[in-house]
């Protein structure tokens, strides 16, 4: 089967096309499934601090 130069062109690039996007979404996944450290609200902001009106 013959193909004109500028159709194995168009295919040629859109395979790199299609190879890019395949490993960007490789990097992003990568990028979002690494351990993250959890970061614990401070007593302050949850209410429990004591104040000049709460008893001991």
């Amino acid at each position: 089967m013959k193909m004109s130069k500028s159709y194995r062109y168009s295919v040629f690039f859109f395979l790199i096309f299609l190879v890019g996007v395949l490993g960007f979404v490789a990097y992003i996944n990568r990028t979002l499934n690494k351990k993250t450290e959890i970061i614990l609200p401070h007593p302050i902001s949850t209410g429990l601090e004591k104040t000049a009106l709460t008893f001991d």
